[in-house]
């Protein structure tokens, strides 16, 4: 694991570090990813990825409610589910949004947190 080695090989808590040496936009993404909460299966479940395709939409596009940007619920999302569920959700936000994730998330965000979330999906 990631941890344990950055532990072995510089005597330091990665969490620590990241949480001083990125920007507190990031810390929140990169504590996550670091969690490695990451399903790893290769299995889909397209009634999940509608419902997050639908808070995605909400959250980023202005949807049916207008939620406004739940980060937290999005680098949940982003981080945790596989990367077959993340095409599944992407596909369906693509579907109810009429417009990809990325060009979502370029309108939303910018600099290193746009880069990231781009990444990231």
């Amino acid at each position: 694991m990631i941890i344990t080695g950055y532990r072995q090989a510089y005597k330091r808590d990665l969490s620590e570090d990241v949480k001083s040496a990125v920007s507190r936009q990031l810390r929140n993404i990169f504590l996550s990813m670091l969690a490695c909460e990451r399903d790893t299966s290769s299995e889909v479940d397209p009634n999940k990825a509608k419902r997050d395709a639908e808070d995605l939409w909400n959250w980023l596009a202005g949807g049916e409610t207008k939620l406004g940007i739940d980060k937290s619920q999005l680098d949940a999302i982003l981080v945790s589910r596989n990367p077959l569920q993340l095409r599944e959700i992407f596909d369906a936000y693509t579907h109810m949004a009429g417009c990809d994730i990325t060009d979502s998330i370029e309108k939303e965000f910018n600099g290193d947190v746009r880069d990231t979330y781009l990444t990231i999906g």
